[in-house]
C-alpha cells in the first residue's frame, strides 16, 4: 500500500514463515561448545507473538540432528530485547566432522509487524578435536 516501514519490509524470514537459513560448514572435525542467540524480533510481543531459532547439523544418509533446544528469541514472556539467551546443547549431537553442515531454522510467528529494524543473531562456538 505504501513504501513505509513495515508495509514493505525486506528481510530473510518474515511473518508466518519458517525460513532454514545456512551458518557453516565444519572446515575440520569439532566440536560445539555453546550456541546462543542475540536480537530484536520484528514479531509483535505485546499480544503472544513468538520467534524461535534453533540450530541443526545435517547428517547424510540420517535424519539431521538438533545441536540444541529451541530458544525463545522472543516472545510476549521474554520480552527483554538485545539479551543473549543461551540454548541447551543435545549432548548427542554436538561433535561435527568435517564438511558438515550446519544451519538454522527460525520460526516467525502469525503477528502483526511491529517494526523494520529487527533482527536475530545466532552464534555458535565450537572448537577442532583435529590437529
Amino acid at each position: 500500500v505504501n513504501n513505509v516501514a513495515p508495509a514493505r519490509i525486506m528481510a530473510k524470514v518474515i511473518r508466518a514463515e519458517t525460513a532454514i537459513l545456512p551458518i557453516f560448514t565444519a572446515p575440520c572435525g569439532g566440536r560445539v561448545q555453546r550456541i546462543f542467540v542475540n536480537g530484536s524480533p520484528y514479531a509483535d510481543m505485546d499480544v503472544a507473538g513468538t520467534v524461535t531459532v534453533k540450530a541443526t547439523k545435517a547428517v547424510i544418509g540420517d535424519t539431521d540432528a538438533d545441536l540444541c533446544s529451541t530458544i525463545a528469541i522472543g516472545s510476549a514472556t521474554v520480552p527483554t530485547l538485545d539479551t543473549a539467551i543461551d540454548g541447551t546443547l543435545t549432548a548427542a549431537n554436538v561433535d561435527l566432522i568435517e564438511g558438515q553442515h550446519v544451519y538454522a531454522t527460525i520460526v516467525v510467528s502469525n503477528h502483526a509487524v511491529e517494526t523494520a529494524v529487527a533482527y536475530i543473531t545466532l552464534n555458535i562456538e565450537w572448537v577442532p578435536t583435529e590437529q
